[in-house]
């Protein structure tokens, strides 16, 4: 029969280990032993609501109402169950499943399979997951390594990612890294090169340094400050590259910049101009403004709207 240690409401207990589950009332508090401060449960922690935990938790499972707080780590062996009220670990965090009704903060690593919070979810260390679910803001300090990270509002990661799939209802911004997959509803910015294999944003995207990928579909506009090697582009207003961008096609309902050459296999269709400091080649030029550079190469056909502005002249060779 598996035994339970029950600690009183406003009262504050020191514990080493518990065999069986622990039952922690309303406001009571905590405390472990040895250094530093530990206490081991072999079964489940029940948190009745307000409870501080002055030590490192160690757990089979936690079930908790209302807020609690951990001093150090929590480290639970299955899940982890809070609800209508937040999560604070100061310290690190393992377990499998995580749902946490209100928020989660965690001051150093979380190490999870899934993690599940209706509100906010703030890590300071790095974060190491399958499935993060988060139904308004998610931040961390650290480098992330997801599968999947769905999120309703805002996503900030300062560190490097290694993502799957990163699906965000408002804007979201990563420290660089991979992601195969972006779907994000406002916009997306990335602080360093980041590889991706399919980028779809409502609004606008900002990339840095050198960046390398496949498809880029983009609301309004999309500015790199360095380089872009893509598969397709395909962009409402306008295109902004300060270094090169080397793909296959083009289509942009705006303007095109580039800072250096614009090089595609494929076709470069634009509504707008077409500005490049160094050369812009394509099979088909379709540009319905002025079209600016310092060279121009097309294997078929040049189609301007307005003026064609070269320094060296325009080739196409049909």
């Amino acid at each position: 029969m598996n035994s339970k240690i029950s600690v009183p409401s406003r009262s504050k207990k020191t514990l080493d280990f518990v065999e069986g589950d622990l039952v922690v009332g309303r406001r009571a508090v905590i405390d472990g032993t040895g250094t530093p401060p530990t206490v081991k449960v072999s079964g489940t922690v029940y948190c009745e609501g307000d409870n501080t935990f002055e030590c490192t938790l160690s757990a089979q499972k936690l079930e908790a109402e209302d807020n609690v707080i951990i001093r150090g780590d929590l480290e639970i062996e299955t899940d982890v169950e809070v609800e209508d009220g937040r999560l604070e670990v100061y310290g690190k965090m393992t377990a499998k499943r995580v749902d946490v009704d209100a928020a989660l903060y965690v001051t150093e690593d979380l190490a999870v399979e899934e993690v599940d919070v209706g509100g906010s979810l703030k890590v300071d260390g790095s974060v190491k997951a399958e499935d993060v679910d988060v139904g308004g803001s998610f931040k961390a300090k650290g480098e992330v390594e997801a599968e999947k990270i769905d999120v309703g509002g805002s996503v900030s990661i300062e560190s490097k990612v290694d993502i799957t799939k990163l699906d965000v209802g408002g804007t979201a911004k990563v420290g660089g890294g991979k992601i195969r997959k972006v779907e994000v509803g406002g916009s997306f910015e990335s602080k360093d090169s980041l590889e991706f294999e399919e980028i779809d944003v409502g609004g606008v995207v900002r990339l840095t340094s050198n960046n390398k990928g496949g498809d880029i579909d983009v609301g309004g506009a999309l500015k790199v400050e360095g380089d872009l090697e893509f598969k397709d582009i395909d962009v409402g207003g306008k295109v902004e590259i300060t270094g090169s961008g080397e793909g296959c096609e083009m289509e942009v309902g705006g303007k095109v910049e580039a800072g250096k050459s614009l090089k595609l296999s494929g076709n470069l269709e634009v509504g707008g101009k077409v500005e490049a400091e160094e050369e812009v080649s394509a099979r088909n030029i379709e540009v319905g403004g002025v079209l600016r550079s310092r060279k121009a190469t097309a294997e078929d056909h040049v189609e301007v709207g307005g003026a064609i502005i070269t320094a060296e002249g325009v080739t196409a060779h049909l």
